[in-house]
């Protein structure tokens, strides 16, 4: 993360919305990730202001989320335990993320003056995930 200069890149915000959920699972594929996104922008627009998402088709699509979910994935940030059963696909906040980094993010964060938006997009992640994992137990 890269946060010296200006405000953060869309890489930062969303390594930062995943990591300040304080989980270390995420469940769902990647569609199910797009729609939580597009959830946490209808509420944080100005977090979220360069992501566009399209709504013509099964669920809200970001091609700036695409992209950075794939170098967050080639950077280890995050990792992906592909499950024969799709419903049960989740995605893992790498063990090499250590709180030293997590709190360097948040002071990071609070000097952009983003940290405030950015935690209540994490707390909307982790009550989203935590629906998604009751859906899949009901079913």
């Amino acid at each position: 993360m890269n946060l010296k200069e200006g405000r953060p890149t869309a890489d930062d915000i969303i390594e930062g919305v995943l990591l300040l959920t304080e989980r270390r699972d995420f469940p769902g594929d990647l569609s199910n990730f797009h729609s939580m996104f597009y959830e946490i922008k209808n509420k944080f627009p100005s977090l979220l202001e360069e992501f566009v998402f399209s709504t013509n088709d099964l669920y809200p699509y970001s091609k700036l989320l695409e992209r950075v979910l794939f170098r967050l994935f080639g950077s280890e940030v995050i990792e992906i335990n592909c499950i024969p059963n799709p419903g049960q696909t989740k995605f893992f906040v790498s063990r090499l993320i250590t709180d030293e980094m997590k709190d360097d993010l948040r002071k990071e964060f609070e000097q952009k003056g983003i940290l405030e938006d950015t935690e209540k997009a994490a707390t909307l992640l982790r009550s989203l995930c935590q629906k998604k994992e009751k859906s899949f137990v009901s079913i």
